[in-house]
């Protein structure tokens, strides 16, 4: 044994538990590192203006909205800033959160190292929820959902919606009844500016027919700005669970029509 045996071994095993898969002609890249719900981290890589784009597509920082921190203030703000600038990351985009970075052929791996790392590290600061109530938002969405819907259907939390050029995007969650599937995204009020921003992006690429597409905002209707309501209400249909839970449910019973009377 020695220090060359030891990086040989090292570098075996990272090989052993990579996997590339085909995109449509770009690549999703398992890499060797698991996230906090055990699903490895996957990263996209696609060609764009000369050079290979790589992304979390926004896996990292959407655990941390969907525990309703406040990513645009404070320590998560900071932090996020000091993780990009320890990978020389450029790209925490405004509009959907991703990280992502261009870079050439050569520096790929590198870089799909320093940006798994990252996103790892971006997801961790669900710790600071931890002060928060242990029910957030998205998981109250989550289980009335489960308790309208679960009888009749299958409803699935961080549940992957398609999208525009045969990619996918989760969201809080989508119900399923007799082959009709209705997306759900929870549009807390911790990071208003952030969630309806996450969720117009998702919806706005979405593969799945508008009328089954289903924004819950947190709190009433009085407490939006008409403007974001209406954004939203462009892309999906907008409804205020806390507001009434029974005008949820209808709502999205009426999205699953006809399977549903």
């Amino acid at each position: 044994m020695n220090e060359q045996s030891i990086k040989a071994a090292l570098l075996r095993c990272v090989n052993d538990k990579t996997d590339v898969h085909d995109y449509d002609g770009d690549f999703l890249v398992d890499m060797p590192f698991k996230r906090v719900d055990g699903d490895a981290v996957r990263l996209l890589v696609e060609w764009q203006n000369g050079q290979y784009r790589i992304s979390d597509r926004g896996d990292g920082l959407e655990s941390v909205l969907d525990a309703g921190i406040n990513v645009d203030s404070g320590i998560a703000r900071s932090t996020i800033g000091d993780i990009r600038r320890s990978v020389r990351i450029d790209g925490l985009a405004a509009g959907d959160y991703e990280l992502s970075a261009l870079v050439p052929e050569e520096r790929i791996g590198c870089m799909l190292n320093d940006i798994a790392i990252a996103s790892i590290r971006i997801e961790g600061l669900t710790v600071l929820a931890q002060s928060r109530p242990p029910r957030n938002f998205a998981s109250s969405v989550g289980e009335t959902l489960k308790r309208l819907f679960g009888p009749v259907g299958a409803v699935k939390f961080r549940a992957p919606m398609p999208q525009t050029g045969n990619r996918t995007r989760r969201v809080t969650a989508s119900i399923e009844v007799s082959g009709k599937t209705v997306f759900v995204q929870a549009v807390g009020r911790s990071d208003i500016e952030g969630s309806v921003a996450k969720c117009f992006y998702a919806f706005n690429r979405s593969m799945a027919p508008k009328l089954r597409r289903v924004s819950a905002l947190q709190g009433f209707e009085g407490d939006w700005d008409e403007e974001q309501v209406h954004d939203l209400s462009e892309v999906s249909k907008v409804v205020f669970p806390e507001e009434s839970s029974q005008e949820f449910g209808m709502a999205v019973n009426d999205a699953l029509e006809p399977t549903l009377s």
